[in-house]
């Protein structure tokens, strides 16, 4: 009898370790969140999410019911508390919170949701139940920035990004998932959750499975983990929480690591160059002859003992490539767009090799554009402006738009005082060192405060003002030339 016993102990700690080696052996991710039913922070794997290990207490007067982890730094949750309109991070080895800044948002809305993209941006929801709006947040002061109106969503109580940058929505008002632009705030209804949605909700993809999650709420006081589908809005559920807890805020280790070296989207430790090649990767050793820059550092074999050679880098692709852009790999591994030609003067349009230049026969570094010579380099007496219109004159180039000019009468000694009259403003053209066959152009106005008019430039302005006929002096007006460069003389 006691041998049977031994028997069932052994058996069941077999069982019992086990099990215990599944429960360690899961393969879901590791998420965070908080525990708004009894103010905590806490971590879980979403295989299995009844289970949660306790970090530690966080301030139940803050209301902190929007949240999420940035730059792939699991280390640090930002989080809104709706009490307070004040932007927090909440130290996640300890659920310290430490004080940002003030963040207000608009119209008196309840702050929501929060997510941050690939890029690092910090996006923020609020409602008021009738209206959502959409911000961006800045995570060194707090300050919120209106996006724009979350529409066809009055209600959105949470939002998340995915790694291309689409941003969905859950509206606890109409029960749906919401596609939503992150840059306008425009919604798009995708279709229904198929659950009542209540009190507080969480949401957050886990950047490397592309699933989104929600941490969901329901009338049946049913707090669970659910898997959304971006494609019709349905839901199902992946597990439920302990007690079926609210739970919101939830964050994932926001690391896109597809070849599992450490470095991807969002990582800690940084990019990856090619995040399907764990060979690849910053830091990594650049000693084989192989062509491929394994250290991402943009230079290609320069560990190895070679032999080398030189290859040029073919941006458009038409088999040629530019003199200025080379790299140095071991012979016969050339990478990917790069060519053993040089002659490409023009790596940009590959209907040409060449440069476009412009005969300039008036020497005044402008072109004609009807006269043109394609070649690496500049011919003499060729440039690469086209925009003389008279390229026999170089005292007549139209290089500036159309340019307005403003005369402002000074009142002195009461040469124009309050009497009514005409101001006229007379604009010459120069050619040579003589006022001469260039017709002059005449405006007149009799506004006496201010005249506008607008001259199209050439390379030398001359300017004659008058009041009523009598000569304006320089000292009596000054001049304004807006929106082009250049200048006036004045000639009296």
């Amino acid at each position: 009898m006691k041998k049977l016993w031994q028997g069932f102990v052994i058996a069941v700690c077999f069982f019992c370790a086990m099990y215990a080696g599944m429960r360690q052996a899961h393969a879901g991710t590791i998420a965070y969140a908080l525990d708004i039913s009894n103010n905590q922070l806490v971590t879980f794997n979403t295989d299995d999410p009844i289970v949660w290990a306790v970090i530690g207490p966080t301030a139940a007067a803050k209301e902190f019911y929007a949240g999420d982890f940035r730059n792939g730094d699991n280390s640090t949750l930002y989080a809104i508390s709706r009490s307070e309109n004040n932007l927090y991070t909440i130290d996640t080895a300890t659920a310290v919170e430490t004080l940002v800044g003030a963040c207000t948002p608009y119209g008196g809305e309840n702050w929501q949701g929060m997510t941050a993209s690939v890029g690092g941006t910090l996006y923020a929801s609020s409602t008021n139940i009738s209206r959502s709006t959409l911000y961006t947040i800045d995570p060194s002061t707090g300050t919120a920035t209106v996006i724009g109106e979350i529409t066809n969503a009055p209600a959105i109580i949470d939002i998340a990004i995915s790694t291309s940058g689409q941003m969905y929505g859950v509206d606890i008002y109409t029960n749906t998932l919401v596609s939503i632009d992150p840059s306008t705030g425009a919604g798009t209804i995708i279709g229904a959750l198929g659950f009542d949605v209540n009190y507080s909700q969480g949401m957050s993809f886990d950047w490397k499975t592309g699933v989104l999650y929600l941490a969901a709420y329901g009338s049946g006081n049913d707090g669970g983990l659910r898997i959304a589908n971006t494609a019709t809005g349905g839901t199902t559920l992946a597990g439920a929480f302990p007690g079926g807890e609210q739970v919101d805020c939830l964050a994932f280790h926001a690391c896109l690591d597809t070849d599992s070296d450490g470095y991807g989207i969002g990582c800690s430790m940084g990019g990856d160059c090619d995040d399907n090649n764990s060979t690849v990767h910053p830091g990594a050793a650049d000693t084989t002859c192989d062509g491929i820059d394994q250290n991402c550092n943009g230079s290609f074999d320069e560990g190895s003992a070679g032999p080398f050679a030189i290859y040029y880098y073919d941006r458009d692709g038409d088999g040629y490539g530019a003199i200025t852009s080379s790299a140095t790999v071991c012979t016969g591994h050339v990478p990917e767009h790069y060519v053993t030609d040089n002659s490409d003067c023009n790596d940009y349009n590959a209907s040409t090799r060449d440069n476009t230049y412009y005969h300039d026969e008036d020497g005044d570094g402008y072109g004609d554009a009807d006269t043109v010579m394609l070649a690496c380099e500049a011919p003499a007496g060729f440039v690469t402006d086209n925009s003389d219109v008279d390229d026999t004159d170089p005292f007549y180039t139209d290089f500036l738009p159309t340019c307005e000019i403003k005369i402002i009468p000074r009142i002195l000694g009461g040469l124009i005082g309050d009497r009514e009259g005409t101001i006229s403003l007379l604009i010459i053209g120069e050619k040579g060192a003589e006022f001469g066959d260039t017709p002059a152009v005449k405006w007149e106005s009799d506004a006496i405060d201010v005249l506008r008019t607008r001259v199209f430039f050439r390379r030398f302005m001359f300017m004659r003002a008058a009041f009523n006929g009598e000569p304006l002096y320089k000292q009596e007006y000054r001049v304004l030339v807006d929106d082009c460069e250049g200048s006036i003389s004045w000639v009296q």
